[in-house]
């Protein structure tokens, strides 16, 4: 009887899609820095045209480093996701499915503040819907639920063989 376990290798789309997922929530951090430092002089500068502009401004740079503030924190989940999946850990699958769905949603979100004018979330909108796509194919199910333990075969009905 052989102890060794056959172990699927990892399939090459994983290593691009976690190398992605490092580089995209680095950037995501810098993205939000960039934009809170926008906003404060939106926030501030909008002041010098009266208090009802000002107020406006303050508002809108606020709403603006509240969701770059949840994208930053989303970046940590993606960042999560694939160091997860850089250990070979299942919870790598399911981390970047759950970055994917609330991603779409943030995204979603960010692209009817801004009219669909952002870049950015019309990039993080498309690597979402790219990380499904890929963590639902057979392949990479295969590849992430080789630790599952699974039933072993039907044992023989009757007496043990070392019950006498």
């Amino acid at each position: 009887m052989s102890y060794y376990r056959y172990e699927p290798p990892r399939p090459g789309i994983l290593t691009l899609i976690m190398i992605i997922s490092f580089l995209w929530s680095g950037l995501s951090v810098l993205r939000f820095v960039l934009w809170a430092i926008f906003a404060l002089i939106i926030g501030v500068g909008s002041w010098f045209f009266g208090p009802v502009v000002g107020a406006v401004g303050s508002m809108a740079g606020l709403l603006g480093i509240g969701l770059m503030l949840a994208f930053s924190i989303l970046s940590l989940l993606l960042f999560a996701a694939a160091w997860h999946t850089a250990k070979g850990d299942p919870a790598g699958r399911s981390l970047h499915q759950t970055w994917a769905w609330i991603n779409i949603i943030m995204d979603g979100f960010a692209l009817i503040l801004t009219g669909g004018l952002s870049p950015m979330a019309w990039w993080g909108l498309l690597y979402a819907v790219g990380v499904l796509y890929v963590m639902s194919q057979p392949e990479v199910r295969a590849y992430f639920d080789r630790h599952l333990i699974r039933p072993g075969p039907a044992k023989p009905g009757g007496i043990a063989d070392d019950a006498f």
